[in-house]
């Protein structure tokens, strides 16, 4: 089992590499306001909007293989969390935010469980 870091970077050429800056900042100027959206959907602090679009994003360029993939989260995401969660604690409470982030890591472990396997 090996898992290759930088997978999606390797044959980037600096013509491409403009281009690919370019689709970025597109998609970054759509998803910014989006997950800002989102996080009201999911009963949380509006910053962690701005959490769910980079750090994913730096994630999936190191431990990611495909360069066509748009990481991002979504309303499904935020509705099954905001659902899901709410009966456990008090939306937007110092626990739920808890619970949220502990579920978000444990996505991202067995996200990268599955990458390796």
């Amino acid at each position: 089992m090996r898992l290759e870091i930088f997978g999606g970077l390797r044959h980037l050429s600096f013509r491409e590499g403009g281009r690919d800056a370019v689709a970025g900042l597109t998609l970054a100027s759509m998803n910014v306001p989006q997950v800002l959206g989102y996080t009201r959907i999911a009963a949380m602090p509006v910053v962690t909007g701005l959490y769910t679009v980079l750090l994913p994003l730096v994630a999936f360029a190191i431990f990611g293989s495909s360069r066509h993939l748009v990481v991002a989260a979504d309303s499904a995401t935020a509705a099954i969390f905001s659902s899901s969660l709410s009966h456990m604690a008090k939306p937007e409470s110092e626990k739920y935010v808890a619970l949220v982030a502990m579920l978000a890591l444990l996505t991202a472990a067995l996200l990268l469980l599955a990458r390796i396997f």
